[in-house]
């Protein structure tokens, strides 16, 4: 049965996307069996992974509509391990005619259930807003992973996410839990984690990943390559974060195999 690892966040530019991208790519050249999903309209997961948007291609609007099954909608990538479901920007027009029908948040959590044993990790990277697709996504998983670049506004925003998380916990997924709070584009020594432990809310303190991820330019580029890091460039510190932290996931939530479950998808 997989782990499904929403990753969410209230402020835009902490590194979500990024840590989406390359958290799957490193759960995957682990041998992991792993699903991306792109839950933003925006679909910057999708063409961080090189897809080409004006393909004729389905995507999650197909899934979420009824119009197509998960597993004829998820593509392969250049890693064997992951597989990926693209958005588009018309995703956008689901929210309009779902938010106000009566348990719509909890489509996508439906959805997902014909590939639950086919993967170790299903990792969902969702918009920045707490809007009704990062509910949906909150709503189907069982840990949230939150990327964390320790600044005043962010704290403001983590306050706001984590009330959220409780919302969808108490109403909707009662399995919700968070797996950890990532800090990123930073360097983060000994005598700053104390600090931190002190400014997050509710203990979250204890929360908080021993991986981080440094201000790596490399990362940047990779985005601009529309590839994971790893796969341009092994040894780039970001590179090895992001491997760091896909062992320290695995480590937490090992992979529980279902017996004789296949790893197939549509190549295109």
């Amino acid at each position: 049965m997989a782990h499904i690892i929403c990753i969410a966040g209230q402020k835009g530019g902490t590194g979500k996307t990024t840590t989406a991208i390359n958290l799957a790519a490193s759960l995957a050249l682990q041998e992991k069996k792993t699903l991306l999903i792109d839950c933003d309209p925006q679909g910057s997961t999708t063409t961080g992974m090189g897809i080409n948007k004006q393909a004729p291609l389905k995507d999650l609007y197909h899934i979420l509509t009824g119009n197509a099954s998960i597993l004829k909608v998820m593509l392969n990538s250049r890693i064997e391990f992951l597989k990926i479901i693209p958005a588009r920007f018309k995703l956008i027009h689901i929210e309009s005619k779902l938010a106000s029908i009566s348990g719509a948040e909890a489509l996508l959590q439906h959805r997902l259930k014909p590939c639950l044993d086919r993967f170790d990790y299903i990792i969902i990277d969702t918009p920045a807003s707490m809007g009704f697709f990062t509910v949906c996504a909150l709503a189907a998983s069982n840990q949230v992973l939150i990327p964390f670049q320790y600044q005043v506004f962010a704290l403001e925003g983590l306050v706001q996410l984590l009330t959220i998380i409780q919302k969808v916990r108490i109403k909707i997924n009662p399995r919700l839990r968070i797996s950890g709070i990532l800090l990123t584009m930073c360097e983060v020594f000994r005598s700053m984690r104390s600090q931190i432990n002190d400014d997050l809310p509710a203990n979250l303190g204890q929360a908080v990943f021993e991986t981080t991820i440094p201000f790596d330019r490399r990362l940047q580029d990779s985005v601009n390559m529309a590839l994971p890091l790893a796969l341009i460039d092994l040894n780039a510190a970001g590179a090895q974060a992001y491997l760091k932290l896909a062992l320290e996931i695995i480590c937490k939530m090992p992979p529980t195999p279902a017996p004789g479950r296949v790893f197939q998808a549509q190549n295109r």
